[in-house]
């Protein structure tokens, strides 16, 4: 074989190597607007469930032909971790984050910091509070200035000594920055004070557990609490899509996204560990429930208006 045939042999190679690379880019791309329940013209389409999510990113990762340090790859398997975390399965959690930790380049800011906050989420899950300890500590440490850093430190908060696990009834819930709704308006717990309110947690991909929320929701409002005392928040999904979910629930009341899941801000703050969720909050902002039944909080409600 002559010199001139082995470089143009090299550049098929090259081409098709490159041509691989964007075809995956490309299908992971498509897998990105389906989890995000996005169709291709970008309306609002179906959420996928949990169960669905899994066999997709699972397949995905199986099928594609490229280096474990592919981005594409690295991020779906981050993906995959979070819907693990969000289906209480820590173990198979931990493997994505051990892979992307494993591969991403040090540089890889965003996708090592997704994987570390996975895996002292997924810690805490397991019951192993040292471990997801050493892992928050490690993350402030490493990723300080940046949005992980922050996560960081409101989750070490759960670890003094001096503090319960979670705000227990008759204890004020902690307060929680300003975060921006689907209107784009900035809301606070804060801004709830002075009447009962509701905070309400919800995964954009458990269609059944949206339905099991807005019982509770419907509830409430049959007691007499208006949308403007009520304050929800939504896992996996980002900021474009909650205005797709709002109007798939009917919704009125301020949703706020939690894209990173359990891990974000807010529910880290909150220290809300499944969904859907529930929390009534008093007038003075004091934890009156989690989690009630909607039958029993139009009674709650309606014995604190009578």
């Amino acid at each position: 074989m002559t010199v001139r045939t082995l470089l143009c042999v090299a550049g098929l190679a090259l081409l098709a190597g490159g041509a691989a690379a964007q075809d995956l880019a490309t299908r992971w791309r498509a897998l990105q607007r389906a989890l995000d329940g996005v169709d291709d013209r970008g309306a609002a389409a179906s959420p996928m469930p949990a169960p669905e999510r899994i066999r997709q990113l699972s397949g995905f990762l199986r099928e594609a032909a490229a280096p474990p340090d592919t981005a594409a790859l690295l991020e779906a398997r981050n993906r995959l971790g979070s819907t693990f975390l969000a289906s209480f399965e820590p173990q198979r959690a931990e493997t994505e984050f051990n892979q992307v930790l494993q591969h991403a380049p040090s540089g890889a800011l965003d996708l090592r910091g997704h994987a570390l906050c996975g895996l002292a989420e997924a810690a805490e899950l397991r019951g192993d509070r040292e471990s997801a300890a050493e892992l928050w500590l490690r993350i402030e440490r490493e990723f300080t200035g940046t949005p992980f850093g922050d996560v960081a430190r409101v989750a070490r908060r759960r670890f003094d000594p001096d503090r319960p696990l979670r705000a227990r009834v008759g204890e004020p819930v902690p307060a929680l920055g300003a975060q921006l709704d689907h209107q784009q308006t900035a809301r606070r717990l804060e801004d709830l004070r002075g009447k009962p309110a509701l905070l309400v947690c919800i995964s954009a991909a458990d269609p059944d557990g949206m339905g099991d929320a807005d019982r509770v929701v419907r509830a409430a409002r049959a007691a007499g609490l208006g949308d403007e005392q009520m304050l929800a928040f939504a896992i996996e999904v980002h900021g474009r899509d909650l205005t797709a979910v709002a109007r798939r629930l009917g919704w009125r009341m301020p949703i706020i996204a939690s894209p990173d899941g359990f891990v974000g801000e807010a529910l880290l703050t909150l220290e809300v560990r499944g969904v859907p969720a529930t929390i009534l909050l008093a007038p003075d902002g004091t934890l009156l429930a989690r989690d009630l039944p909607p039958r029993r909080l139009r009674e709650l409600l309606g014995k604190r208006r009578g």
